[in-house]
C-alpha cells in the first residue's frame, strides 16, 4: 500500500454518526423542555418578588409623604392664633389630608386600603400607618397568591423654627 491509498481514522468515519460510550445519544434534548419550564417560572417568581418590594417601597413613600404633608397642612389654628401661640396639629383635619392623599394615590399594582394618622397627644408629631393590597402578575398562574399584603408606618415631627435678624 503506498502513501495516497492509505486512508486516515477520520475519513474512515467521515459518513457516519459517532457513537458514544453507552448508547446515550440525544438524552440531552429531553432536558430542554424541563429547563425551559423552570427558568420561567422562576423568571415569574422574580417579577413578583421586584413587585412586592416596589409596592412596599411606594407604601412606605406614601406614608412618609402623608406624615409630612399632614404636619404642614394640619396646623390647631385655634392653639396658634388663642392666647398661647403654640403650634398644635389638628387629628381631624390631619387624618382628612391623609384621606385625601390615599384617594390619590391608588393604582400602579398597589392599592392603599387604610391609612390612619395618629396625631401625639402633646400634638407636636403625627404618625400615618398605612396598609395595602399588591396585586401579582404571574403567582396567580403558577398556583401561588395572587396578592399580598404590604404594611408601612411613618412619622414626622412639627418644630417651630425661631427666625432671628441679622
Amino acid at each position: 500500500m503506498t502513501a495516497p491509498e492509505a486512508r486516515s481514522p477520520r475519513a474512515a468515519t467521515a459518513g457516519r454518526p459517532r457513537r458514544r460510550a453507552g448508547g446515550q445519544r440525544g438524552s440531552v434534548l429531553m432536558l430542554v423542555p424541563a429547563l425551559v419550564v423552570v427558568l420561567l417560572v422562576l423568571g415569574a417568581i422574580a417579577v413578583d418578588s421586584a413587585g412586592s418590594w416596589l409596592g412596599h417601597r411606594r407604601l412606605v413613600d406614601f406614608a412618609a409623604s402623608a406624615a409630612d404633608t399632614a404636619a404642614n397642612q394640619a396646623l390647631d389654628r385655634s392653639a396658634f392664633y388663642g392666647a398661647a401661640g403654640t403650634l398644635r396639629i389638628d387629628p381631624a383635619a390631619a387624618q382628612a389630608v391623609v384621606d385625601r392623599l390615599r384617594a390619590a394615590q391608588n393604582g400602579g399594582g398597589l392599592e392603599i386600603t387604610t391609612a390612619v394618622a395618629t396625631v401625639s397627644p402633646d400634638g407636636r408629631s403625627v404618625t400615618v400607618s398605612a396598609t395595602g393590597v399588591v396585586h401579582h402578575i404571574f403567582a396567580g398562574s403558577v398556583g401561588g397568591h395572587s396578592r399580598s399584603m404590604v404594611r408601612a408606618e411613618a412619622s414626622a415631627v412639627l418644630e417651630e423654627v425661631q427666625v432671628t435678624g441679622g
